[in-house]
């Protein structure tokens, strides 16, 4: 055989194994689809009368950023290159899928409603169970991104909701605490009139008794005396009653301003802990809030709290000449 025959010959061998590969028959192995939200993968045994045994394994990234895994058992037929395949799953409400298509060397095209609920066409490319497992590490991997950045967006969500609340609150306080200003003025004001009136209110009380006095002896003055006895007690009433009123006052005092003080403190507290690249500019306008109203407001409590006490104490002194006014008084009858 010259050289020319001979390179003929081996170039048709070469053609013949080359179309022999590229025609491989043997449906056996395992096969992968990739999709952008998930993988299958599709292991099959072929038996010598054609008959496909397997399983179908998917991997997918559901609308919640959750990974389903499910397990289908693969049974079907091989005529040549053309394959027919149902796929069942193993549960109590099992699904069922089917697909028909080609095996190509390197591939199987199925088509059917492999994708639950659609029809379309799945093209299996033959790979190794690394290269699957590759591919559901990068989808772990992808889901456990979205889970931290959405845990991530969560805290800062929570987090901006709790400065709110806090820069709210802040606001509500400092509110209370100007209210609490302007009504101090007011009432810081009237007081030495009070004291002045509990005074006035023994000097009077003293004058009718003394003019009780007076008529002690005069048998035609007894309904006179009368009189002046029971103003003394009316009189002594009108102080019990303006004293009541400044009682009320205490009560509030001790019932919404002295907790005022210990919110700001915490406030305050809270406030000069905060770091300031850490904070929102909606609390640090709010600090800034409180701190402004801060000494005006220490300075009303102290001046509040005070006149309280000397005005409970100048009651206390008047009221005591006041009830032994009375007893002198109901002592004459």
């Amino acid at each position: 055989m010259d050289n020319y025959r001979l390179r003929a010959f081996l170039l048709l061998c070469f053609a013949a194994l080359a179309m022999s590969g590229c025609t491989r028959t043997d449906a056996s192995g395992e096969y992968m689809a990739k999709f952008t939200n998930g993988v299958y993968r599709l292991q099959l045994v072929e038996t010598s009368d054609g008959h496909l045994t397997g399983q179908l394994d998917t991997v997918v990234i559901n609308p919640q950023d959750k990974i389903d895994y499910n397990s289908f058992a693969a049974n079907g037929v091989k005529n040549g290159r053309s394959v027919s395949l149902s796929f069942k799953q193993a549960s109590l409400l099992p699904t069922s899928l089917s697909g028909s298509g080609t095996l190509d060397y390197n591939s199987l095209s199925l088509t059917g409603d492999i994708n639950p609920g659609k029809l379309s066409t799945v093209v299996f490319v033959r790979a190794s169970d690394a290269q699957y497992q590759s591919v559901v590490n990068g989808l772990i991997s992808e889901v456990n991104n979205v889970a931290a950045a959405k845990a991530a967006a969560e805290n800062q969500k929570n987090l901006l909701a709790r400065q709110h609340a806090f820069a709210t609150a802040i606001e509500q306080l400092v509110s209370g605490m100007q209210r609490f200003d302007a009504d101090a003025e007011t009432h810081l004001a009237r007081w030495p009139e009070t004291a002045q009136t509990y005074r006035e209110i023994t000097a009077q009380m003293t004058a009718y008794l003394n003019h009780e006095r007076d008529l002690v002896g005069d048998t035609e003055a007894s309904v006179r005396r009368g009189q002046i006895s029971a103003a003394i007690n009316q009189t002594s009433i009108a102080a019990d009653q303006l004293h009541n009123n400044v009682q009320s006052l205490q009560t509030n005092f001790e019932a919404n301003v002295v907790p005022l003080m210990s919110t700001l403190e915490l406030a305050m507290t809270r406030c000069n802990a905060a770091g300031v690249t850490t904070i929102s500019d909606e609390i640090k306008d709010a600090c800034a809030d409180i701190a402004r109203a801060n000494q005006p407001f220490r300075q009303s409590y102290t001046a509040f709290n005070n006149g309280l006490a000397q005005l409970e104490s100048v009651y206390q002194e008047e009221r005591e000449k006041q009830a032994q006014l009375v007893q002198a008084s109901e002592r004459m009858e």
